[in-house]
């Protein structure tokens, strides 16, 4: 259903070549390989952000008592603290979480989500299977959660809320190096919306997976082409 020659177009040009096919609009969709997404407008999607905060952050809070040396402790001393304790556990937040991406990736390298069916049909069923550069260990276990989410801009366009509208939890168990999706998808839900949003709402389904083992814990989002019947 995807035509490899066009998967580099911009989704403009490619919802005028399948004008009745939105899965199609979005080159990852269209291949069936889906990779983990970021958060949007955030650096902390990926392991070089998470270690660019954590040393950011860590950095700024050495410099705390030295900006209250001379300075009485109270009230001006407790306030620079504080801000400086909340920097530090910020910090180490971003420290845990970039080591713990750090390891996941020299363990498994890329992990990806390929579809099986593309799309995913509204009152059918998900199947898909995650897949890692390096297989994951057979003792390692697999939390697999289906949502479909509301997301909405603020006025600035900048940012945002988000509100889940259906979700689904499972467990599966690792298979050849591999972990397989399976959902029941609802009927009378939205679809996702295949274009990058350009207006103040959209939906998007997004499978969160984590799989953890002795070795290491890989976690990821990945957002998914859910559509009606056609």
């Amino acid at each position: 259903m995807s035509d490899m020659g066009s998967f580099g177009k911009t989704i403009d040009e490619r919802r005028k070549i399948y004008p009745n096919e939105p899965w199609l609009w979005n080159p990852e969709w269209a291949a069936g390989r889906i990779l983990p997404v970021e958060k949007p407008g955030t650096i902390t999607g990926s392991i070089t952000g998470y270690w660019a905060v954590a040393v950011l952050v860590l950095g700024t809070f050495h410099f705390i008592p030295r900006a209250t040396r001379g300075i009485p402790f109270w009230p001006m001393g407790a306030v620079f603290w504080g801000l400086g304790l909340l920097l530090g556990f910020f910090g180490f937040v971003a420290l845990y979480l970039a080591v713990k991406r750090t390891r996941a990736w020299r363990r498994y390298g890329q992990v990806r989500l390929d579809l099986e069916t593309n799309p995913a049909v509204l009152g059918g069923k998900l199947s898909a299977t995650v897949r890692a550069a390096t297989a994951f260990p057979s003792d390692a276990q697999a939390s697999l959660r289906l949502v479909c989410v509301h997301r909405n801009h603020t006025k600035s366009f900048v940012s945002g809320y988000s509100e889940n509208v259906w979700q689904e939890s499972k467990e599966s168990l690792v298979s050849n190096g591999e972990v397989p999706v399976e959902f029941d998808l609802p009927k009378d839900m939205p679809e996702s919306d295949p274009d990058i949003p350009k207006g103040r709402t959209w939906f998007t389904w997004d499978l969160l997976v984590t799989v953890k083992s002795a070795a290491a814990t890989f976690s990821g989002q990945f957002q998914l082409p859910v559509f009606k019947q056609r």
